[in-house]
């Protein structure tokens, strides 16, 4: 209205369109409120039947959009809102509008945002930029305005919280809001990325160390088969790396512990290979030290370039069959299982039909099915509520590979540490867990 731009289009952008909207509506509301604009603007419909905030006078309007608005037609914007920042993955959006303004003689792009997760993306590109600017580097036509602490900060000194929010001796939050915040994420380390992201706005990584090796130690001990003999058990696959490392667990709830027994499967054109990578003597698990069969003989070399899904197959049918376990619920991904699941079913492990009978069940691996679950086997390994064999050294390897990848509504999934690193073991107890919760009434009535 004010820069008489003829034909203004003026975006709000976001990853999501109802993240848009929120800057869009306190647009819309500031209008509609004023006694002077009101008279001004209305709003309508457009072909998408998204609401529009129009100013007839100059045939312009204000929008809500997405990262998918860079494709619609007739794209002219005089100005962009973008909020969030840090969320959009890829630069198209920012750069799409950005040389679309070039005909408007005032464009201008205005940046909400946080400190995020997505490194090396935008977010970090306009940062250095931004930076550039306020040390004097760069003679760029931006205003860069950043609230942060500083690096050399602690992010437990309470004083330094004022930096990244200017509006606290305002209330604007509040200190007691940020002390809950902070102290949530002291008992959960999984948060503090988040904790230090939104209310401090310092650059943090997607994942952090989830497990302590110390507890994880604590849950070792020497195993015996009479903890698995003619038990109850639920059973959980990894499968996603046949080239690699696979692993089968098996988990039996006993006497308010969960006790835990794995098999792992390398093939043997790569178990060389693998060794020197991975930095760790493969074949050592073939003959450990425990006096038990299953975690002596814990490791299986499968013939060939792959693990072959049929030795995964043949664990459970001996655990079946030597050590009459019967398996309630065996979790598989769903993405890697393939034809191992028809090949179970041959073998006595039917399906999961969409009553819930059957044995195996396929398990969606993201953050929304994952998280409560990591959560819960994290206080497990503090509470020695899981046992497996002091013999099992893949176990406590993989699982101390663990990270913990959080999205932005802090939901975790496992991750790898390191690219190498292997955390197949942690996947396929995880897995096996969430087999466990599946059918927990059972085991709590029949295997207490």
């Amino acid at each position: 209205m004010c820069d008489q731009e003829p034909a203004a289009q003026v975006w709000c952008l976001a990853t999501q369109k109802q993240q848009a909207s929120i800057v869009y509506e306190a647009a819309k509301n500031f209008a509609f409120s004023s006694s002077i604009l009101r008279n001004h603007v209305r709003t309508r419909r457009d072909k998408d039947n998204s609401e529009m905030l129009l100013y007839p006078a100059g045939d312009s309007f204000m929008k809500a959009g997405s990262k998918n608005s860079e494709g619609q037609d007739g794209l002219n914007p005089h100005a962009a809102i973008i909020d969030e920042l840090h969320a959009i993955k890829n630069r198209n959006t920012y750069d799409v509008f950005s040389s679309a303004m070039g005909a408007r003689s005032q464009p201008l792009i205005v940046i909400i945002s946080t400190f995020g997760y997505v490194r090396e993306g935008i977010f970090d590109s306009v940062l250095d930029r931004c930076v550039k600017v306020l040390n004097g580097k760069s003679k760029e036509r931006t205003f860069p305005m950043i609230f942060e602490i500083d690096d050399t900060d602690d992010p437990a000194d309470r004083k330094c919280w004022i930096k990244a929010n200017p509006g606290l001796d305002e209330a604007r939050p509040t200190m007691s809001y940020l002390e809950g915040e902070y102290q949530k994420a002291l008992e959960d380390p999984a948060q503090m990325p988040s904790f230090q992201s939104k209310h401090l706005n310092r650059a943090s990584s997607l994942s952090v160390v989830y497990f302590e090796l110390e507890k994880v130690d604590k849950c070792a001990e020497d195993m015996d088969t009479a903890i698995v003999q003619d038990r109850y058990a639920a059973g959980g696959v990894d499968l996603s790396e046949t080239t690699d490392l696979c692993c089968a667990s098996a988990l039996v709830p006993l006497n308010g512990k969960l006790h835990l027994f794995q098999k792992y499967f390398i093939a043997e054109a790569r178990i060389e290979q693998n060794s020197k990578a991975d930095k760790i003597a493969y074949e050592s698990f073939c003959c450990t030290n425990a006096a038990d069969p299953l975690n002596r003989e814990l490791l299986k070399i499968c013939a060939g370039s792959m693990v072959r899904k049929s030795d995964v197959t043949e664990w459970f049918i001996e655990l079946a069959t030597t050590y009459q376990v019967t398996f309630w619920k065996i979790g598989y991904d769903r993405w890697f299982a393939g034809d191992w699941v028809d090949e179970m079913e041959v073998s006595g492990f039917p399906k999961e039909n969409s009553d819930g009978r059957g044995i195996t069940f396929p398990v969606a691996m993201g953050a929304k099915t994952l998280s409560q679950p990591m959560k819960e086997t994290k206080v497990l390994f503090e509470d020695k509520l899981v046992q497996f064999s002091r013999h099992n050294g893949l176990f406590r390897w993989c699982t101390t590979n663990t990270q913990a990848k959080i999205d932005t509504n802090n939901n975790i999934q496992p991750d790898k540490a390191r690219s190498r690193a292997r955390i197949d073991g942690y996947v396929s107890f995880l897995i096996a867990y969430i087999a466990y919760k599946k059918c927990k009434d059972l085991f709590d009535e029949y295997q207490p």
